[in-house]
C-alpha cells in the first residue's frame, strides 16, 4: 500500500484529546496535531493524502465549524470526526460524540473512519467473499455472512480457535476461526463426518480444515495476500482463550451463520507502509519532527 495514514488531530484545548492521540498512534497511525483552527486549515490546504481529521470543536464551535465547511468544500470524501457541541455548518460530519466520550469510544469512532485505511476495501471484499464462497461450497446451503467489523477483542469467542499465519518480507496476515465445540460438531456431522475420535477431536479438524479452505479462498482472489507463505493451521481449545497480534491494530471480524451455527473468522494484516512523498515532505515543511504545530 502506497499511504502515509495520516490523521490530522485539531485540538486547540492542549491536553484534550492527548491520550487519543497516543491511542491512534499506536495503531500505525501517523498523527499530527494542530493547536489552532487556522492552522489546521493551512494543513488541509497544502497537505495531499490526508486520510482523517478529528475536530476538538469544544473550545470554539463556530471555528470548528467553519473549519467543517472548509473541508468538505475540498473534499468531501475526507472522514471528518466531531468532537464537542453541536455545530452550525451546512455540512454534516461523518461521526459526531460528545466531548464526554470515553477514550474507548474516540478510538472506535475513530477506527471506523479510518477502516478502509486498515483494511484495504479490496481485501475486505475478498475476505468476506472467500468466507462465504468456502463455506457455501463446503456445507451445500446458504451461509449469511455479517457485516464486517473492527475488533480489539483478544478474547476468542467459543472454545475452539483455528490459526494460520501466512507472510512475506514485507506482510504479515493471522487468520482465526473460532466456534463452539457443539457448532463445529454438528457441521462435521452435516459433512458426513464420524465422530470415532470423540467429539472434541471431530471439532478440531472441522476448525482447522475450515479456516484452511478461507485461507485458500482468500489467496486466490486477492492480490495483497497472493504472493504470501501459508503455514499450517494450529487449533487451540479452551474457554476464555486469548490470542494476541504483535501490534495493538485491531483485527477484521466476520460473523458466520450456518444454520444456525455461529462462527466467527477473523483476519489480521499488517504491511511494510510506504510512504507518500508528497505528503510526507508537506507535513515536514509545515511541522517539527514531533508533529505537533
Amino acid at each position: 500500500m502506497n499511504t502515509s495514514h495520516q490523521i490530522l488531530l485539531v485540538c486547540p484545548r492542549a491536553a484534550a484529546l492527548s491520550t487519543l492521540r497516543e491511542e491512534l498512534k499506536q495503531l500505525d497511525l501517523v498523527v499530527t496535531t494542530a493547536s489552532s483552527y487556522e492552522t489546521a486549515r493551512k494543513i488541509v490546504d497544502r497537505v495531499p493524502g490526508l486520510s482523517l481529521v478529528i475536530i476538538d470543536a469544544e473550545a470554539a464551535p463556530d471555528q470548528g465549524s467553519a473549519l467543517l465547511t472548509a473541508i468538505k468544500d475540498l473534499n468531501r470524501r475526507l472522514p471528518v470526526l466531531w468532537v464537542g457541541p453541536d455545530h452550525t455548518s451546512p455540512f454534516m460530519p461523518d461521526e459526531k460524540l460528545t466531548s464526554r466520550a470515553s477514550l474507548q469510544e474516540l478510538t472506535e469512532a475513530a477506527q471506523l473512519l479510518m477502516l478502509d485505511e486498515l483494511y484495504p476495501p479490496r481485501l475486505v471484499r475478498a475476505f468476506v467473499s472467500a468466507c462465504n464462497t468456502a463455506l457455501t461450497s463446503t456445507f451445500e446451503c446458504a451461509v449469511e455472512c455479517a457485516e464486517p467489523r473492527l475488533s480489539r477483542s483478544v478474547v476468542r469467542p467459543g472454545n475452539i480457535t483455528a490459526f494460520m499465519l501466512v507472510n512475506n518480507a514485507d506482510t504479515t496476515a493471522h487468520f482465526l476461526l473460532s466456534a463452539e465445540e457443539s457448532a463445529l460438531f454438528a457441521l462435521g456431522l452435516r459433512m458426513g463426518f464420524e465422530a470415532t475420535s470423540g467429539k472434541r477431536q471431530l471439532a478440531v479438524d472441522m476448525a482447522g480444515e475450515l479456516v484452511n479452505q478461507i485461507v485458500g479462498c482468500v489467496k486466490t482472489t486477492s492480490e495483497l495476500l497472493a504472493s504470501l507463505r501459508i503455514a499450517l493451521p494450529y487449533v487451540l481449545t479452551g474457554e476464555g482463550l486469548c490470542v494476541y497480534a504483535p501490534s495493538p491494530k485491531p483485527s477484521l471480524a466476520v460473523q458466520i451463520d450456518i444454520n444456525s451455527a455461529i462462527v466467527t473468522a477473523e483476519l489480521w494484516f499488517r504491511t511494510r507502509v510506504l510512504p507518500n512523498p508528497d505528503t510526507e515532505q508537506a507535513i515536514a515543511d509545515l511541522v517539527g519532527d514531533d508533529g505537533l504545530f
